[in-house]
């Protein structure tokens, strides 16, 4: 086994020498090459049992490497520390064993002794025992650096380095790989970015220059062949030049930084200069890879400026910035940080920052802080700290800074002074809750129509959001205050009897007859709370509000809390809250009225019906007093939806007055963080969605009197001639906005000319159409809507048509039904992404149309589309 190993051993090492042999043998250009990092080569050797170690390096290895064999002899892992940390792992795997005798290839970069990273290209051979398993390393190492330029400007290159090394092994197959080698590479050299100069040693005169050095420094190749190196630098440089000339011809230094070089201009560059040494036709020359870092410089230059500029920034800004350990000590405080806590840097530095930090606030900043310690390391708290003026709250953003390890060295925070906005945050979500409470409390007592239930709700809900120790409802019976209802009271019935006073007397009295709250601090030492029932129940602060629908007063809700309590700071909101109430109660009064008045009607009407043949003239009074109670319907409806435009301005004014508000705070010179933005876009949306609402509620509201009105004929219609063509462009005009939001969709106009004036009311015809289009732009999200406008022997067709979702034959029959709506599964789909409507708009338009003696009607298909038309007498009625 040992036979056959130093048998392998033997044959690997003849290669590698024929590979040196020939390579010693190649032309000029070849060894130009050379020089950019194929060859020579280092040739090493290592145990494989176990991992590598190193146990032979060739002597060329200082020269190469940097170090000499002994370092990598004497430590097995100096070869591993000084691989670049990015290619430790990769270059582990590759030396995971293959099949005995495979040859294996890879790159990477290792630390020179310079200081600066090279790549070497590593190949070599595992030779392992009869069993297959490992037993030494034979390779060699390649300095590619330039080559690893070079390779990325030309596949040519890579084809003939592979075709070199598949041929290697057959001689004359090499020197023809060689030769086509050599005479491409030649191109490339004459082509590569880098300038390069070949200078003969002694004399320092120029005997190469490629294409790049030329249009570095403006001479043509044959301006340059006849000058030296003193001529392509300026004067008062040329001593250090031709000094660091020699020391790189000596071998004592590989690359020269910052050396200025004059061109032909009379400019001055600054380049890096990497040179080797070579024979050139007898004589030694110096071969120089000239890089230009003129920009680098400028570069750097700014970089410079602008660090200046930083500092000066961090010196004089208001932010907070400071500069602490992986351990929390402060390694730098900004004047501002200093000014705020009332420190000296003597006070803090070296000192851990934590013990300022509010005691509940330390454990969430340590748990943000972790995310210091992984990508991206970045964190972001919020928190208390106690400075000179007293516990403030600070937002901070950290990042950490990273050795060349890729640990954490030290981690830089920014912070700022949040105090101001994390007050008008909690005021702000103070008003928002205010008004969802306003909100909900609508909904709830407004869709009650049972005065007990509205009641009940009512006192049962501001109970919950108000949060007093007691609450009462009275309701006025004969200029009496009657306990009706109560909340936090005993049930002790004479306790009960005590409690209730006359209008105008004690404060609930005087909010009826003032007609606004009264709040009083301490009943006890007010003058104007008389009831002595209050006093005694341990009450300590007490507001009365009246329940207002216009000038009517129905009744006072108090609220009472045994704690002092300023009950007047939340004045507009308690008012807000029993006005809702109040419309509510008016409504379900009316409501108990009316359904009082209907069974009376229907009482009447058995009756009527019994005694129909002999009684003609009672059924006369009857029908009389069913027109009245008709009426009296009407009235009610026309005053439900008037009532209920109360809440609803108070519900739209509460969130104007936030939006307000919001507005300001967002335009306080603070500004807001990432998680400020996030919260205030969030309650801005919830805003939005209210306000919303309230006017979809609104024209709901107003459809719904619209149709009333026109059903019972009480609609003052304002009828003249009017231009149809005109009417429809104002129509079209004022659907620019929601057209502009569907791009996609294209609107067109199909007018015949000279069409007849039409006697009708401009507003509910353009009323009709805005509907129309309106509804064919929320079914329509790509293609278009046509309005056309043809004459008909007696009529005026108009027609509103569009490529949309369309509607299923089965639910066109009920669309021009009151509150009735077309349900599909497209449909359905298409109405979650749109806002709701009431139903209502295409019975309003059939009422209107028909008021003209005219017809409408619709012609659609699901997939394809649909077409509302409408006609109209030429001349009105």
């Amino acid at each position: 086994m040992n036979h056959d190993l130093n048998q392998d051993l033997t044959q690997a090492r003849a290669r590698i020498r024929e590979l040196e042999l020939m390579l010693e043998q190649s032309s000029l250009d070849t060894k130009l090459l050379a020089v950019q990092g194929m060859s020579p080569v280092v040739i090493y050797t290592g145990s494989a049992r176990g991992g590598f170690t190193p146990a032979y390096l060739s002597p060329n290895a200082r020269e190469h490497l940097g170090y000499p064999a002994e370092d990598f002899l004497s430590d097995p892992r100096f070869w591993e520390q000084h691989i670049h940390p990015q290619d430790r792992e990769r270059v582990a795997e590759g030396r995971e064993f293959g099949p005995s005798r495979a040859r294996c290839s890879m790159e990477y970069r290792f630390l020179h002794a310079s200081g600066e990273y090279r790549w070497f290209r590593d190949e070599f051979l595992v030779l392992c025992d009869a069993r297959g398993e490992p037993q030494e390393y034979v390779g060699t190492l390649n300095d590619v650096t330039v080559a690893k330029d070079l390779e990325r400007r030309s596949s040519e290159l890579e084809a003939a380095n592979e075709l070199l090394n598949r041929e290697v092994s057959e001689h004359q197959m090499a020197r023809e790989a060689l030769r086509v080698s050599e005479e491409r590479y030649r191109k490339l050299f004459e082509n590569a970015s880098e300038g390069i100069l070949v200078a003969e040693v002694k004399s320092k005169r120029f005997r190469f220059a490629n294409p790049a050095i030329c249009r570095m420094l403006g001479y043509s190749t044959e301006e340059l062949l006849g000058l030296g190196v003193k001529d392509i630098h300026p004067k008062q440089d040329l001593h250090d030049v031709l000094r660091t000339f020699d020391r790189q011809a000596r071998g004592e230094m590989r690359t020269a930084h910052n050396i200025p070089c004059l061109c032909k201009d009379g400019r001055i560059i600054h380049t890096n200069v990497s040179t080797t040494s070579m024979a050139f036709n007898g004589m030694m020359c110096n071969v120089g890879f000239f890089t230009d870092i003129s920009e680098h410089r400028k570069t750097l230059e700014a970089l410079r400026e602008r660090e200046e500029i930083y500092r000066l920034l961090v010196e004089n800004q208001n932010d907070l910035v400071v500069k602490v350990d992986v351990e929390g000590r402060f390694l730098f405080v900004s004047p501002s940080y200093l000014d705020l806590f009332g420190k000296s840097e003597d006070e803090l530095l070296g000192k851990a920052f934590m013990p300022l930090v509010h005691e509940e606030d330390r454990d969430s900043t340590a748990r943000a802080m972790e995310a210091l310690f992984k990508p991206p390391h970045k964190a972001y708290m919020e928190q208390r700290a106690m400075t000179k003026q007293g516990w403030r709250w600070l937002a901070w953003s950290d990042t950490a800074v990273l050795d060349d390890s890729g640990e954490v060295a030290a981690i830089v925070g920014v912070g700022r002074d949040i105090t101001l906005r994390k007050h008008f945050e909690a005021t702000l979500e103070r008003r928002v809750d205010e008004l969802s409470a306003l909100y909900a409390l609508g909904m709830d007592v407004l869709s009650s129509l049972s005065a007990d239930e509205v009641k009940d709700k009512a006192l049962e809900r501001i109970f919950q959001i108000v949060e007093p120790d007691m609450a009462f409802l009275y309701m006025i019976d004969n200029h009496k205050m009657v306990l009706d209802r109560h909340r936090g009271l005993g049930e002790s019935p004479h306790f009960k009897a005590q409690w209730g006073q006359g209008v105008g007397e004690c404060l609930c009295g005087m909010a009826v007859t003032e007609q606004a709250g009264v709040y009083s601090l301490d009943i006890h030492t007010d003058a104007r709370c008389t009831l002595d029932a209050c006093k005694e129940t341990g009450i300590r602060s007490f507001t009365a509000i009246p329940l207002l629908v216009g000038r009517e007063c129905l009744g006072v809700l108090g609220m009472a809390s045994c704690q002092e309590r300023n009950f007047s700071e939340q004045a507009a909101f308690l008012e807000a809250l029993v006005g809702i109430a109040a419309s509510a109660l008016q409504n379900a009064l009316l409501h108990d009225k009316l359904a009082g008045s209907m069974q009376d009607l229907e009482k009447a009407r058995d009756e009527l019906d019994e005694r129909v043949r002999d009684r003609t003239l009672e059924l006369k009074l009857a029908n009389e007093r069913l027109v009245e109670m008709d009426r009296a319907k009407t009235s009610f409806m026309n005053t439900i939806s008037h009532d209920l435009r109360t809440p609803l301005t108070s519900v739209l004014g509460f969130a104007k007055m936030i939006g307000k508000d919001f507005s300001a705070l967002r335009g306080d010179g603070g500004g807001l963080d990432t998680a400020g933005t996030a919260k205030a876009d969030r309650i801005e949306g919830n805003l939005a969605i209210i306000e919303q609402e309230g006017k979809r509620l609104t024209r709901l509201l107003n459809d719904f009197l619209d149709l009333s009105k026109i059903e019972s004929g009480h609609y003052e219609w304002q009828d003249r001639e009017i231009a149809v063509k005109d009417l429809v462009d104002d129509a079209v005009a004022a659907m620019g906005g929601e057209l502009a939001l569907k791009p996609k969709v294209s609107l067109h106009v199909e007018i015949v000319q000279d069409l007849p004036q039409v006697k009708a009311d401009p507003d509910r015809l353009f009323q009709v159409l805005s509907n129309l289009l309106s509804n064919a732009l929320k079914f329509t999200s790509q293609g278009s809507i046509t309005v056309s406008v043809t004459l008909q022997p007696a009529n005026l067709n108009v027609c509103v048509e569009d490529t949309g979702i369309g509607i299923a034959e089965a639910d066109q029959p009920g669309l021009f039904i009151p509150f009735v709506q077309a349900k599909s599964d497209t449909l359905d789909k298409e109405l979650d992404e749109q806002p709701k409507g009431s139903g209502l708009g295409l019975a309003i338009c059939k009422q209107i149309v028909e008021h003209y003696q005219g017809r409408i009607w619709v012609e659609s298909e699901p997939g394809k589309g649909s077409a509302f038309c409408f006609t109209l007498p030429v001349g009105g009625k």
